[in-house]
């Protein structure tokens, strides 16, 4: 009796090892591949959906103007109201030897190409609003308007560096450059992004 049952549990231990191995491939199953941006997919929601908030703040540090070294810090706070275009807020502030520039105003940004699977994601936008500029001897007041085109390489899907070429027009020479006071203001400020 003995010697039958060990039989019978060595033609089943047969089949079950055949049939797995016929049920299985030959081939070893593929390594799971990381994606250190998985949380970025469309599976996990879109960097930039609608309903998104941004708040970020960027610099800028020229120190060859005629009137000393220029230090400008800008905050920004904004809303995706679609997917990949924001509408909100800034606030700046620029200062060097000679004069303080404060200024406010709206700001858009749209992301005309991100896939959500790369860390990289192009974007433009604008800016319109007023600054005004304190020297030692008078005030000016301008309205100004500006556009950017900018890179955000994202760390996670919560956070980024974004780097940008600044364009600004003021009704007022209220920037400086190597030659004195302009109207004209060209900046590559870098800084960071946050999104919740």
């Amino acid at each position: 009796m003995k010697i039958k049952s060990l039989t019978l549990a060595a033609v089943l231990a047969l089949a079950s090892s055949s049939a797995l191995a016929q049920w299985m491939p030959n081939e070893p199953a593929p390594a799971p591949v990381f994606n250190a941006f998985e949380d970025s997919s469309f599976e996990n929601g879109l960097r930039t959906e609608q309903g998104t908030w941004l708040f970020g703040g960027n610099m800028f540090i020229d120190p060859a103007t005629a009137m000393g070294t220029d230090i400008k810090a800008e905050v920004i706070g904004g809303h995706y109201i679609m997917y990949g275009f924001m509408v909100g807020a800034y606030g700046a502030i620029q200062d060097n030897d000679w004069l303080t520039t404060y200024a406010l105003g709206a700001t858009c940004k749209w992301h005309f190409f991100d896939d959500e699977m790369s860390p990289f994601s192009l974007f433009c936008g604008g800016d319109l609003g007023f600054a005004k500029t304190k020297t030692v001897t008078e005030d000016a007041t301008a309205f100004t308007i500006g556009g950017r085109v900018g890179l955000d390489f994202y760390l996670t899907r919560n956070a980024a560096v974004e780097t940008a070429f600044n364009l600004h027009l003021a009704t007022s020479d209220i920037y400086t450059d190597k030659n004195g006071l302009t109207n004209v203001d060209f900046t590559i400020t870098i800084g960071f992004v946050f999104l919740y």
